[in-house]
């Protein structure tokens, strides 16, 4: 070992003895002899060796033993078996293989990821088609049966399966291009966008919502105007409203209280035109805009509590009044910005939640997906075990 050792040879990563061969009686080895066995591994960590290079390593390091203990290579049939198995089995020739099993191993998973997204924008896009192309309800099984084809014969016909990439691509195109509009007859619930002007400690707040409900559906439009002092913003309120007794999911409001008992709600929703109806799906398809309601807690509330018969918790955030203020400042910014830039709620991006998160987690620390996973119904829960909420859930029902 000591011999090898003194060879230096830079490319020799490791070696070790397999196999120690002795014969008493002379017959295929001199008695005083014995034949030992190695292998050896040689790697540049720079680059993939060629077998020359190997041989030339190899030879070098036989070249000292040679020198240093006079040992010489078997001529032995076995000997010459081993040496064989030795070099087939080194793992500096099977590299290659290793580098060729893994270029292997990422295309495949490069198709598999392919196909995946494939699948999902086309299922996607369905929903585009249904939704925002006209006489999309006829046009979608035309989209479904030609992306069947492009997918079956994908192997024969080449050209389907580009051309599917194609009408994927525009279809994403032209849903990106959609602009959201005020230009609408919106329900009477959401008709009205709300307005705050502040000049200094005066808050001005327009089109406060202060419906008169008698049932669910039959109510007063009543649209007012209501004044605050920003110095006198004392405490922010969280309401969590579950409906027909779902657990996971919940719609998600604010409450501002003012030191005088003023209290003046939020909760984003979507803006439905006339003759529309909410849903899930339809909210991921730009078919509803957002809104930021502004209203009175009787309004809000007593909607989903009185004539919903709706589940609703409300916890006090714990949050100082510095960043109080400006968070209901974040708040005054978005709702104005409605009136000229109007965006498209969405189910996932954009929602009851996600909207009042982006605006708090500046001041609360939330990460924008804290409180908000797929099943938002949970987030009281997770806010009150991070601290940010003070009263314990089982406490604040307000039904």
């Amino acid at each position: 070992m000591k011999a090898i050792e003194a060879a230096r040879e830079k490319l020799l990563v490791s070696y070790s003895c397999f196999d120690v061969f002795t014969d008493p009686s002379g017959e295929k080895l001199p008695a005083d002899r014995k034949s030992i066995a190695y292998t050896f591994l040689y790697r540049d960590p720079a680059k993939t060796l060629t077998a020359a290079e190997v041989d030339a390593a190899h030879q070098r390091v036989l070249k000292a033993l040679a020198d240093k203990v006079k040992a010489f290579p078997s001529d032995n049939p076995r000997q010459r078996a081993a040496r064989f198995m030795n070099r087939s089995a080194r793992p500096l020739f099977s590299f290659p293989m290793h580098l060729t099993s893994l270029r292997h191993a990422g295309l495949a998973a490069a198709r598999v990821l392919m196909m995946a997204a494939w699948f999902g924008l086309s299922v996607w896009a369905a929903g585009v088609v249904f939704y925002n192309v006209w006489g999309g309800a006829v046009l979608v099984w035309l989209y479904l049966a030609a992306m069947a084809c492009a997918f079956i014969f994908r192997r024969k016909r080449p050209v389907f399966w580009r051309a599917s990439w194609g009408v994927l691509a525009l279809l994403l195109a032209y849903y990106l291009c959609i602009p959201a509009t005020n230009g609408k007859e919106w329900q009477p619930s959401w008709s009205r966008l709300p307005a705050v002007e502040i000049n200094g400690n005066e808050i001005l707040v327009k089109d406060v919502r202060s419906f008169v409900y008698r049932t669910e559906r039959d109510f007063d439009v009543r649209y007012v105007t209501r004044r605050f002092d920003l110095d006198k913003l004392a405490t922010l309120d969280f309401a969590v409203s579950h409906w027909d007794g779902m657990e996971f999911v919940a719609h998600t409001m604010l409450s501002f209280g003012f030191e005088d008992g003023k209290h003046l709600a939020l909760s984003v929703e979507t803006r439905l035109p006339e003759g529309v109806e909410q849903g899930t799906v339809p909210g991921l398809y730009k078919q509803f805009n957002v809104i930021y309601i502004l209203a009175d807690e009787e309004d809000l509330f007593d909607l989903r509590t009185t004539y919903r018969k709706e589940d609703m918790y409300l916890y006090r955030i714990n949050i100082g009044r510095e960043n109080l203020k400006k968070a209901f400042l974040g708040f005054a910014e978005k709702i104005n910005s409605l009136h000229e830039r109007p965006r498209y709620y969405n189910t996932v991006t954009a929602n009851c939640t996600t909207e009042l998160v982006d605006t708090f987690k500046n001041y609360l620390g939330v990460r924008r997906w804290q409180w908000t996973p797929l099943f938002n119904g949970m987030c009281d829960q997770d806010a009150y075990d991070r601290g940010s909420c003070s009263i314990c859930p089982e406490k604040t029902s307000v039904n």
